[in-house]
């Protein structure tokens, strides 16, 4: 059997956020996503956007925010 273990030490408390940060790490990386796009055939319409948070604001650790985009 093979596999990783990950050990570490913390102050009583702590030792959740460091599992949920580094389980999101591991376990739900940042993927990247390109596709080629035909130049002939472009849909031509604005999409609307709309952002609740402000720009300039940083969620607080052990925060995961998950977004969906429909096309």
């Amino acid at each position: 059997i093979q596999g990783k273990l990950y050990l570490r030490i913390d102050r009583k408390g702590e030792g959740a956020k460091w599992r949920r940060t580094v389980g999101q790490e591991l376990y739900s990386p940042l993927l990247l996503a390109f596709t080629e796009q035909d130049a002939d055939n472009r849909l031509h319409f604005q999409q609307p956007t709309f952002s609740g948070i402000d720009s300039s604001y940083s969620l607080p650790n052990n925060t995961v925010l998950l977004t969906l985009q429909v096309c």
